[in-house]
């Protein structure tokens, strides 16, 4: 019982580590498991993506295969993009030919190829574009402008490229005032200018139109996590990657940046998640196969999978913790459990003993009981036939027969084999044990008369001691001894005692204690 305080203490511990959820954990918890969910459905999704991009067909073939591919397969869309601006060139379609343009110089800029997208840009002529065109096109070079400054960190070796500000101040010029476009180009534009509580609120008036499913809200509410993270804002900024990781998994896109981000910030909480999620964005990557997300990805990829490897190694050690502490209880279990069966067995063998004395004693007693109703009867028929010879005047006869001495004598001796048979049925080794009290040679050695033995005058003045009765005066009275004769023989004894005179009482004391 002694060890329940560790167990606690032990259970205490567990407790403590495990770290209280709050509402945002929760919250997270709760989009993960979103996120997660809408990760297994894609499957099925891009296969009928696929199946659908197989049936296509009629005038609008370039323009649906570039909408499908976008975003999806980048060999494919440069592919049928090239193929758009070779037969808009064939048919002299001029406007068409300078937007599909357009549309491969953006594309190359998100994939990474900034100097194939630097040689179109600087190749088209604006002298003659509307303001669509012209703001297709400012978008176009602040695309690469801003992939330029995130990823290579300079501009330099393009010298025709203003800083990405400059291309999305005058892409919002050309926008018509409160389209989409416009909101959009409004929220870039107050990003590059540090101005995010600005950037913020604009953003806001964009996703209260728009639902996760949209294909604006991924791009919406990515830069929400760029803008909520500058304003120190960063239990939200997880929030809006995983709504953006979100959006893209629902549009099948494979060319995205969220999903990466949630994996770099969970690794730490969630590292077998993060590690999935990296894995992920690595074959959407090579599945889209353009060059700026495998590398981002790259270097990412080692503290992720540090992060997992060592939340293995921890979960491991936990797991041998935890066994060996399950172990430690069950062993403490079994030793309780053990001890309360031993001690519920030296109950019963205690009560077992107790009901014997119980019934010993009962016994004794009734035969006390006994032999003091004869002695009584015997006293009564003496004393009557005492007064019955007296009435005759037969005194002679009542001294003859009354025989004090002799009737003390006879009675005596039956007082002391009734003491010696009780005494050695409540201490039936009594005999044994005080001999090894005894040296050798002053030890008693005695042989049963009539089935039963009787007790020399030593040891029934020991055994009188062991039931506590050591008064002198009192233990002479009971056995019809002068004090003088107790205290010799005590004397005697303990003159031959093999231990300390003075703890041969004690000893005497201690016999039958524990047996």
């Amino acid at each position: 019982m002694r060890r329940i305080p560790f167990l606690i203490l032990l259970l205490a511990v567990v407790c403590l580590s495990c770290r209280r959820e709050t509402d945002y954990d929760r919250q997270i918890r709760q989009e993960l498991t979103e996120l997660d969910a809408i990760i297994a459905s894609r499957p099925p999704k891009d296969e009928q993506k696929l199946q659908r991009i197989q049936t296509l067909t009629g005038l609008g073939l370039y323009s649906q295969l570039v909408d499908e591919y976008g975003g999806y397969q980048f060999d494919s869309l440069i592919f049928y993009l090239e193929r758009q601006n070779r037969h808009a060139e064939e048919v002299g379609d001029a406007d068409l030919a300078e937007s599909v343009r357009i549309s491969l110089a953006t594309n190359f800029s998100s994939a990474g190829y900034y100097l194939e997208a630097y040689d179109i840009l600087s190749g088209i002529d604006t002298s003659s574009f509307t303001d669509e065109k012209s703001r297709r096109y400012y978008m176009a070079l602040y695309t690469l402008s801003r992939e330029l400054e995130d990823n290579a960190a300079s501009l330099e070796g393009y010298r025709m490229l203003q800083r990405s500000s400059d291309y999305i101040a005058k892409a919002f010029s050309f926008c018509r005032p409160g389209s989409f476009s416009w909101k959009l180009a409004r929220v870039q534009m107050y990003m590059r200018q540090g101005s995010f509580s600005k950037a913020d609120m604009a953003a806001n008036e964009i996703l209260q139109d728009l639902d996760i499913g949209s294909v604006g809200y991924g791009n919406v509410s990515y830069m929400k996590s760029i803008i909520v993270g500058e304003l120190g804002r960063d239990t939200e900024k997880l929030l809006w990657e995983i709504r953006s990781a979100k959006s893209d998994m629902l549009n099948l896109n494979r060319d995205y940046t969220s999903l990466m981000l949630v994996a770099e910030d969970v690794a730490d909480k969630y590292p077998n998640r993060a590690f999935s999620y990296i894995q992920r964005c690595l074959e959407d990557a090579l599945y889209y196969n353009g060059k700026l997300r495998s590398w981002q990805i790259s270097s990412r990829l080692p503290g992720i999978h540090k992060a997992f490897v060592d939340h293995q190694t921890k979960a491991r050690k936990l797991r041998f913790l935890l066994i060996s502490a399950l172990s430690v209880l069950v062993l403490i279990l079994i030793f309780v459990l053990a001890s309360l069966a031993r001690a519920s067995r030296a109950q019963a063998r205690t009560k077992a003993a107790l009901a014997e004395a119980n019934a010993l004693r009962e016994k004794y007693i009734t035969e006390f009981l006994s032999r003091q109703a004869d002695w009584i009867d015997k006293q009564k028929k003496s004393q009557s036939e005492i007064i019955r010879k007296l009435r005759y005047g037969k005194t002679g006869d009542v001294i003859k027969d009354l025989g004090l001495s002799r009737i003390s004598e006879v009675e005596m001796k039956r007082f002391h084999e009734l003491f010696d048979r009780t005494f050695l049925g409540m201490f039936p080794t009594f005999v044994e044990d005080f001999n090894a009290l005894l040296e050798e040679d002053a030890r008693f050695h005695l042989l049963p008369e009539n089935g039963s033995i009787t007790l020399p005058t030593e040891l029934r003045i020991y055994a009188l001691t062991r039931l506590g009765i050591d008064d002198a005066g009192e233990i002479a009275r009971l056995l019809g001894y002068s004090v003088r004769t107790i205290y010799n023989y005590k004397v005697k004894i303990r003159n031959s005692a093999a231990c300390p005179k003075e703890e041969f009482d004690a000893a005497v004391m201690a016999i039958g204690r524990h047996g």
